[in-house]
């Protein structure tokens, strides 16, 4: 089934519009959720259509948005907006353990689709059921998303932590050191394996 993950330009259109809140400036933080939100290079802004939505939005209000050039690891990004060391966060999907982080709108920005990428030599036909995961090393992200298939308990998961996760567990696939690489988003996974 499909996962409705929610940007944060609409936590921001949905806080900003229908609360007396007066920012004058917000600092947003984002981890890589290619092709959504990329990280920019030395000196370089973040870009992505996330960062252009947001930009625009924030425009439209009046509002100054300072989004950090680096991405952060997603736990450090959760733990400085529960902190409220940052007032946003890009492309932040909601779940149970993050809604008391924000004000969610009801209805999702987009929808994103999980994916699973295996080596061509290890073809998979859909659907891809437990049994057959149940053989393959799989890369995740640690803190990321799980999808129910996925959140099964004998599966042989290896997580991973910090940045560009899905890059690093490809090239471990391709190094023969993971079997199969899980994204919470196929194009994540698609823009990391282009």
């Amino acid at each position: 089934s499909m996962r409705q993950i929610f940007l944060l330009a609409s936590f921001l259109c949905s806080v900003l519009l229908g609360s007396p809140l007066r920012a004058e400036s917000l600092r947003v933080g984002f981890f890589e959720l290619a092709p959504h939100v990329r990280a920019g290079g030395p000196g370089q802004e973040a870009s992505g259509p996330a960062v252009d939505y947001l930009r625009a939005v924030a425009a439209k209000m009046g509002v100054e948005v300072r989004i950090d050039s680096e991405a952060l690891p997603l736990n450090r990004l959760l733990y400085l907006l529960d902190k409220g060391e940052v007032d946003l966060a890009l492309a932040l999907g909601r779940n149970p353990e993050r809604q008391h982080l924000g004000n969610y709108p009801p209805r999702p920005f987009f929808s994103i689709q999980p994916a699973i990428a295996v080596p061509q030599q290890l073809p998979l036909s859909a659907p891809v059921h437990q049994k057959t995961l149940r053989t393959l090393r799989i890369g995740v992200y640690a803190a990321g998303y799980m999808s129910p298939l996925m959140q099964t308990v004998d599966l042989q998961k290896e997580p991973l932590f910090g940045s560009e996760v899905v890059v690093r567990n490809l090239r471990k696939m391709l190094l023969g050191r993971l079997d199969a690489v899980y994204s919470p988003d196929s194009w994540d996974l698609r823009a990391a394996a282009a």
